[in-house]
């Protein structure tokens, strides 16, 4: 299986509806499968935050959800529900009694989602790719302009509880940037490669402390789960999901269990928490592939068992929708590929961020 190139899904991943101001997920990702062959048609593979001309109210339902950085295959539940309602934030028809430990390592959804996944990132049915594999690393940084502050649906700066210390830090920008230009929270994708990689773990994680995530930016593969563990002491989180659907109330209680969180569709999603901080926000994309990484606040990445070969690497900044990558061909053991995005004020506009819908949507198609 040849994995097509993302630059067309960075380049269009999210558009605008000018009529609702919400933010859609276009069929960039189907269209990146359609090329590359793989014989899906438009909207079998799509997915994220579609529009909606009406909204439940807040509290009435919600879900979960994130993932970055590093993984793990930890099959603990955790956080509190609503009283009735599911206690993992699946949708209605789906029991937490049908999520297990089955199939596959690297699976971690509900098993009705089993064939739909092996469809989605294995078309091919192919076995896992054992031949020589590269392991990519490097550092991504950006040129031009400081990153201006970062602004609320008013217009103005955020404004940072007292008691969230790390907020600021992390979402005080409108990307983080560093002192000799490191770009963290950049997502780096190696496509354009023959074979299939799966996933290494069931889930990946993300952690919430001092009412900041340890990223902007969230990838999974498509069949992952996603568990988000407060760190806090005392403060409380109700982390989900926008775009996906959701029953519960889930509660992320100070240092309780990871609660698990179930994107049911690839797409582009966006973390947010109901209790009202709006700046603790984060993307969420799930990829049908398992070859990418976030970069962390000092520019660096690294992706292992890429296989050897002709591939594309590319760089992409969420923030104001940029991208930047290059085809290589890399060999077995390491390789280093750096790559730099710029920042123009004047032409790199920041992406807005649509206000939350409170309840289910339905993914475009």
């Amino acid at each position: 299986m040849t994995i097509c190139s993302v630059r067309s899904l960075f380049e269009t991943f999210v558009t605008f509806s000018p009529t609702v101001g919400r933010a859609l997920v276009t069929s960039a990702l189907a269209g990146c499968v359609v090329a590359c062959g793989q014989g899906n048609k438009p909207g079998e593979v799509s997915g994220g935050v579609a529009a909606s001309q009406s909204a439940a109210s807040p509290g009435s339902t919600s879900s979960g959800a994130t993932s970055g950085g590093t993984t793990s295959d930890s099959s603990t539940s955790g956080g509190a529900a609503a009283p009735g309602d599911s206690a993992h934030g699946l949708p209605s028809e789906i029991s937490s009694a049908d999520v297990s430990e089955s199939g596959p390592p690297w699976f971690g959804l509900p098993p009705q989602k089993k064939d739909e996944v092996a469809k989605t990132i294995d078309p091919k049915d192919e076995t896992p790719y054992a031949g020589k594999t590269a392991t990519v690393r490097g550092h991504i940084t950006i040129k031009g302009a400081a990153p201006p502050d970062a602004l609320a649906a008013n217009g103005k700066p955020h404004e940072f509880p007292k008691e969230c210390t790390d907020a600021s830090d992390l979402y005080g920008k409108l990307f983080r940037k560093g002192a000799h230009g490191e770009l963290a929270d950049a997502m780096v994708a190696v496509t354009e490669y023959e074979g299939f990689v799966p996933p290494k773990t069931r889930a990946r994680n993300l952690e919430i402390r001092n009412c900041a995530l340890n990223t902007r930016t969230i990838v999974a593969t498509f069949g992952q789960r996603i568990e988000v563990a407060n760190k806090d002491t005392e403060l409380t989180y109700m982390p989900y999901l926008d775009g996906a659907p959701f029953r519960a109330l889930m509660v992320a209680i100070p240092r309780g269990k990871p609660i698990k969180l179930y994107p049911m569709q690839p797409g582009h999603y966006l973390l947010r928490d109901q209790l009202k901080r709006p700046f603790l926000l984060a993307d969420v994309f799930v990829l049908p592939y398992a070859t990418f990484d976030v970069t962390r606040t000092d520019g660096r990445y690294e992706i292992q068992g890429v296989p050897v070969g002709k591939v594309r690497i590319d760089a992409f900044l969420p923030a104001i929708d940029k991208s930047v990558g290059k085809q290589i061909e890399i060999k077995e053991g390491d390789n280093v590929v750096d790559l730099e995005l710029s920042f123009d004020p004047k032409t790199d506009k920041p992406v807005v961020v649509p206000e939350p819908i409170w309840g289910d949507r339905q993914l475009p198609h």
